[in-house]
């Protein structure tokens, strides 16, 4: 009996080891989760901030020659969906170069589009029911090879992962992205949107090392991301690094988007077939200056009747 005892003690134990293996998190699965779970919230508020470093060799004289450039950038979004006709949006962008800064703020609601780009203002309508389905008619198409190359399953592009759970509950996770892969996928991009660049030019990407957390909630709550991308010809060499950050503030609570009060105030651009036809104001089409793209023309409103 006692033998019998003792090989019962074992079989459990070693059953108990097989499934405390078997039922550990999967990093890779985790994240996938979070990231999925975080992409379907109709309401997001985000922040963040970026570097972007250019360095320039120049072989075109004979003498190598280098240049380099830092830009800066920051960014405050707004997202609420909630009401699916009537979708608000809110985006602030600055970015600072050569000592410049530059400023752009983008506003959606009411099937308007509103921009203020360093403080020039403007307007312009953008019917959400026809977006909607012409974006449903896009992702649907069976033939248009560049909707299937964006809208495919990038899971197996992500690599290496590796997961620390933290004192309060919240996940760390360090991964990366297939480079090779993604030089694939856009040489594949550029060939569905029928883009032929010189023989002698070439893109890659290089070092794409991702870091992000996960609340106890399940959502992302921070994104992070190194990469770096070469553009090559016959005598140049540009490389490109880049750190961005993401962070989501309180993910899953319903976010209220706030807007400038003067959003009314934006001169309208007047749409047409052959895009942008016209710009008038919110009193009087005679106050502002008609833009006739199409005939290369600018002529007063006031003497188009």
């Amino acid at each position: 009996m006692k033998k019998l005892t003792a090989i019962i003690l074992s079989l459990v134990m070693v059953l108990s080891i097989s499934l405390g293996v078997s039922a550990a998190e999967d990093p890779k699965a985790v994240y996938l989760a979070a990231e999925e779970k975080t992409n379907a919230l109709t309401s997001l508020d985000a922040q963040g901030a970026g570097t972007i470093k250019i360095e320039v060799i120049d072989n075109s004289t004979g003498t190598e020659q280098t240049a380099s450039m830092d830009m800066g950038f920051d960014f405050n979004m707004q997202v609420n969906t909630e009401n699916e006709q009537n979708p608000q949006v809110k985006m602030l962008m600055g970015m600072s170069i050569l000592g410049e800064s530059m400023d752009m703020e983008i506003y959606f609601r009411d099937n308007y589009l509103y921009m203020n780009l360093m403080g020039q203002k403007m307007k312009l309508a953008v019917p959400y029911a026809e977006l909607e389905a012409a974006l449903a008619q896009a992702q649907t198409g069976q033939t248009d090879q560049l909707t299937s190359l964006l809208t495919q399953d990038f899971s197996d592009y992500y690599t290496n992962f590796a997961m620390t759970e933290n004192p309060d509950g919240t996940k760390a996770f360090t991964f990366s992205i297939d480079a090779a892969k993604m030089n694939d996928l856009y040489s594949q991009i550029i060939t569905a949107m029928g883009i032929a660049l010189p023989q002698d030019v070439s893109i890659s990407y290089r070092d794409m090392d991702c870091s992000a957390v996960v609340n106890t909630q399940g959502y992302l709550t921070n994104m992070a991301m190194q990469m770096g991308i070469d553009v090559d010809d016959s005598v140049t060499s540009v490389k490109v690094d880049m750190d961005i950050t993401a962070n989501y503030i309180n993910p899953g609570q319903s976010v209220s988007v706030t807007f400038p009060d003067d959003l009314n105030s934006y001169p309208e651009i007047i749409g047409g077939a052959d895009g942008p036809t016209s710009i008038f104001g919110p009193t009087s089409q005679s106050d502002y200056l008609v833009l006739g793209y199409n005939d290369d023309v600018i002529t007063s409103a006031g003497n188009l009747n």
